[in-house]
């Protein structure tokens, strides 16, 4: 189940971070990242076609009923905050719950929860949240560790905060209601980029074996103005993906900004943030018939030779997907 702190500002290095008198809003990003918007293009086509539309995948053990009565618990907490209902929302919270922020400061029991709901919600109209739970332990019969992620956007679908939690969930009356829920800090962006931080990625990478893979290959092109990246990917259904991807940096804001084409006819683009050791990849697309896909990427550096992949907040036409799994690259040596 996803908590919120309600400031929606992603905050900078050097940066004041303003409370504004609300629980700040800030959202996970503890995905890292499939590449650029071409997980959505071609797993979106194919779970399209499977109907699969589940939140994030937890790891099968004996406690599969509870976790997902847990991840229908953070949809269902979702659908009521994208509906704007404060009410509904404090519901998901036990009656003497408590909330820490980043900062350490405390809100308590349902009643102040619903508040900075109703203010959250005057102060910004049409928010949305995508979930994306990354793990749920059951410690004790009816006690639940969740640990995820979520992401939060403006009423024109813009990315405005992203933030870590963990939270403490108790079964009271059949239902997992959020007891303690503590806010990690907001990840640090870095104030300044350029094309030339991706030179680690220049060679050929790949994961998986002949029934799952998928294979990367970076250089730079037009004297090293430009990055190219190509990719041919496998399912494990039996589907095969490839495109091409030019990044590049924007001359009128500075950002670097990739273009996305798809061997099937689809395209897409995406804007790049540095994060920590790695980039966030927040990407728009369209299918072929011109269906629209949206998603948010992380791409990790885990060390000199191997990149953490994940794609997470996948969107088809507004109807979330299953999020991808966690995998790994590793730097084909020539």
């Amino acid at each position: 189940m996803q908590p919120i702190s309600f400031n929606t500002t992603v905050h900078h290095p050097g940066q004041e971070n303003p409370r504004s008198g609300q629980m700040r809003h800030s959202v996970i990003t503890t995905i890292l990242v499939v590449f650029t918007c071409a997980s959505v293009a071609f797993a979106s086509e194919t779970q399209r076609q499977s109907g699969d539309t589940t939140s994030a995948a937890i790891n099968s053990s004996p406690h599969t009923a509870e976790q997902n009565e847990i991840l229908q618990a953070a949809e269902a907490f979702a659908s009521a905050f994208n509906q704007g209902d404060a009410k509904a929302v404090a519901a998901f919270w036990t009656p003497d719950c408590e909330f820490v922020d980043e900062s350490g400061i405390v809100t308590k029991g349902r009643g102040g929860i619903e508040k900075e709901y109703v203010e959250l919600f005057k102060l910004k109209p049409g928010i949305t949240m995508d979930p994306s739970v990354s793990s749920v332990k059951i410690i004790s019969p009816g006690v639940a560790l969740e640990d995820g992620s979520t992401i939060f956007r403006n009423s024109k679908g813009k990315l405005i905060s992203r933030a870590y939690y963990s939270a403490i969930q108790v079964k009271q009356d059949g239902k997992w209601l959020l007891a303690r829920v503590r806010e990690q800090a907001s990840p640090q962006f870095e104030a300044s980029v350029k094309l030339d931080d991706l030179e680690w990625l220049i060679g050929n990478w790949t994961t998986g074996d002949e029934s799952k893979k998928v294979d990367l290959t970076f250089k730079w092109i037009m004297e090293k103005k430009f990055l190219e990246v190509s990719y041919t990917a496998k399912d494990g259904k039996g589907n095969t993906r490839s495109g091409l991807q030019i990044i590049g940096q924007d001359p009128s804001t500075g950002d670097l900004v990739s273009r996305s084409f798809f061997a099937n006819g689809g395209f897409g683009q995406g804007r790049w943030k540095p994060f920590r050791n790695g980039w966030i990849i927040d990407s728009l697309g369209r299918m072929p018939d011109g269906t629209r896909t949206a998603s948010t990427y992380l791409i990790s550096r885990t060390d000199e030779n191997t990149l953490a992949l994940k794609s997470a907040g996948r969107r088809i036409e507004g109807k979330r997907l299953k999020d991808t799994e966690d995998f790994l690259l590793k730097r084909v040596n020539q």
